[in-house]
């Protein structure tokens, strides 16, 4: 789909065009002949899970942060939501495994951060577990039965034991068991085909072709600059 989206880019006569289209023309052009880049040759070059984001604290904001429930349905709809995250857990540690395949593994101190943060995530009781404190206090305020919200309670607490802590457990037991292998270093140049990947996000965030040492000069000659006006 990209690359027929990048042909249906590229069919579009430029003389035709205005200044301000053939403008947007070359953005796209380039964004998607990045993502086509990124792609092919650099698909497995991040981190699922990481000391910042990662699925493993993402799905748990958007539950908390985004998921609505002004009704019965979306407190149900909440629940089965829930239950999914044992799949999603398994879906990342396929991509996982393929990353070690490749020879690529996060930084140390990634792994460390990361270990803590899904032991923590496990070890939550219900006194204490965002998932069901959002949900007590959001289906707190529906008007339905307190038996339905009881109900409703013991189903969560039930889906959180049997279908996100396993989950969890199968990620951590992945970083536990691959902690050796985890990058000594911090910059991407140490993964696999590092230095290529590093270019090509340079030209992505840059939208130049300048090299890793032409940006870091230019970077020392701007901080010199903004100091001497400052």
């Amino acid at each position: 789909d990209t690359l027929k989206h990048l042909e249906i880019l590229k069919s579009y006569n430029s003389d035709v065009l205005t200044d301000v289209q053939k403008i947007t023309q070359k953005i796209a052009i380039f964004d998607t002949e990045n993502s086509i880049d990124g792609f092919e040759n650099f698909r497995f070059h991040s981190y699922p899970f990481n000391q910042i984001s990662g699925n493993h604290l993402n799905i748990v904001e958007f539950m908390t942060d985004t998921h609505p429930i002004r009704n019965y349905r979306e407190a149900t709809d909440y629940i089965k939501r829930v239950k999914l995250f044992d799949d999603s857990m398994k879906s990342d540690l396929v991509w996982l495994e393929e990353q070690k395949k490749l020879g690529i593994f996060a930084p140390k101190f990634v792994f460390d951060h990361v270990i803590t943060q899904l032991k923590e995530l496990i070890d939550y009781t219900d006194d204490n577990n965002p998932l069901m404190q959002v949900f007590i206090r959001k289906v707190n305020k529906l008007e339905i039965s307190n038996k339905k919200k009881e109900a409703l309670y013991s189903e969560l607490s039930k889906v959180i034991e049997s279908d996100v802590k396993p989950g969890y457990e199968l990620i951590l037991q992945f970083m536990e068991s691959n902690y050796n292998q985890a990058n000594k270093f911090h910059g991407v140049w140490s993964l696999p085909n590092g230095d290529a990947f590093y270019a090509s996000r340079l030209r992505s965030y840059t939208t130049t072709d300048y090299s890793a040492e032409e940006i870091h000069q230019i970077g020392l000659l701007e901080v010199e600059r903004i100091g001497n006006r400052m």
